[in-house]
């Protein structure tokens, strides 16, 4: 936390991945050790949430540089997508348990839907990227 503060605090942009990483450790460690937790996709997004908004209060340092609509719409967009991606995840911890303890037929939609939702991700991933400010 020190470390992406010291970097916000610098308007230094590299140090924001290697703290937020540091930042997900712990609980990332306390996953290696029980495995994975129905609250791991909540923490995921809101990490999402941390890198997203550290790297915007670099950005839009000037109070006119980008309009109140584009703030909205670029707020909703990532809400939508730390909302989207603590479903997904979820999803991806339910169809993983489903297909560990299943028949064959069970595991094979189990992959199947794994699949679906990484590709599904995938797109989202892409669609808010082409979205963001630092793209245009």
């Amino acid at each position: 936390m020190i470390l992406l503060g010291v970097a916000l605090g610098l308007r230094w942009r590299p140090p924001v991945p290697p703290a937020v990483i540091l930042l997900a450790a712990p609980e990332a460690l306390v996953l290696a050790e029980r495995g994975p937790a129905l609250l791991a996709p909540l923490l995921g997004a809101g990490l999402l949430l941390v890198a997203e908004l550290s790297y915007w209060s670099l950005e839009f340092t000037t109070p006119g540089r980008t309009g109140a609509r584009l703030r909205v719409r670029l707020s909703l967009r990532l809400a939508s997508m730390a909302v989207a991606g603590a479903l997904v995840g979820w999803l991806v911890l339910e169809v993983g348990g489903l297909s560990a303890t299943g028949t064959l037929d069970l595991t094979m939609f189990g992959a199947a839907a794994v699949l679906a939702i990484l590709a599904l991700a995938a797109i989202l991933v892409r669609s808010a990227v082409q979205g963001t400010p630092s793209s245009r």
